[in-house]
């Protein structure tokens, strides 16, 4: 039986952080976030996924299920900061820092939809993305966390905006480490594959016949795409982290 003494305390103050860090929400915005996340880690008291969904691996970690880049990320933010993975502190902090990088889509799409439990879709497929939705059961988390959050006066605060402009300096420039690796991994895949890199798709109508066909060269291809595309979507979250940093930065100086 699921104890909820401890999302039942918590879940109005993760709210209340996210509506004073996100201007464009309003309640059912924050709650349907506070909601998924009570789904994933069963009210915030599993951080660690129970049964991977791909078994081998790790699976997921912390409030959202970070899995694979994500979870590596998430984890390599704690090392520099010197925080427990498991602590509050770090697990609300990268939230944060995701909603205003690499899934900053998320706040517009979830702002956009009408209602709760469409808002609560709306944030499971713009930020989750789970491979088994289960939404009946991420509302009724959000409706618990509605229910916990208005009992307990609708507070609203934030985090400070001098922290969030270090959160987001830190994140960028580690962003920025992720991309320069992703794209110099291309660069030497690119050069190393030799002529193998260089094999340009056959005229052929499907994926194995050309994986077949080009064999290495083609899995050379393949990888080099891959850390090319990694490489630039990294770049963009820096650069949408440092323009969030300065926009908080400039607001705080009036």
């Amino acid at each position: 039986m699921v104890d909820y003494r401890v999302f039942d305390a918590k879940a109005p103050g993760v709210i209340a952080m996210l509506l004073g860090d996100f201007p464009e929400w309003r309640a059912d915005d924050a709650i349907a976030d506070v909601g998924n996340l009570g789904h994933e880690c069963l009210g915030f008291t599993e951080l660690e996924e129970i049964n991977p969904t791909v078994k081998g691996s790790r699976g997921g970690f912390g409030w959202p299920q970070w899995t694979g880049p994500r979870r590596r990320a998430y984890e390599a933010y704690c090392k520099r900061n010197n925080l427990d993975p498991k602590s509050d502190k770090a697990n609300y902090a990268y939230h944060f820092i995701e909603l205003k990088g690499s899934e900053r889509a998320t706040i517009g799409k979830v702002a956009r939809a009408q209602g709760l439990y469409a808002k609560v879709k709306a944030f499971e497929l713009g930020y989750l993305r789970a491979g088994i939705k289960n939404y009946d059961s991420r509302d009724e988390w959000a409706m618990r966390a509605k229910a916990v959050y208005q009992g307990a006066g609708s507070p609203v605060q934030g985090t400070p905006p001098a922290e969030q402009v270090v959160l987001l300096g830190d994140e960028s420039k580690a962003a920025t480490g992720r991309g320069n690796v992703a794209i110099g991994t291309a660069s030497a895949g690119a050069v190393g594959g030799g002529s193998g890199a260089a094999v340009a798709a056959p005229d052929v109508h499907g994926l194995v016949d050309w994986l077949l066909l080009g064999g290495f060269g083609a899995i050379v291809v393949g990888v080099v795409i891959y850390c090319v595309v990694r490489g630039l979507r990294e770049h963009r979250t820096a650069a949408a982290l440092k323009a969030a940093a300065f926009d908080i930065a400039i607001k705080g100086s009036k």
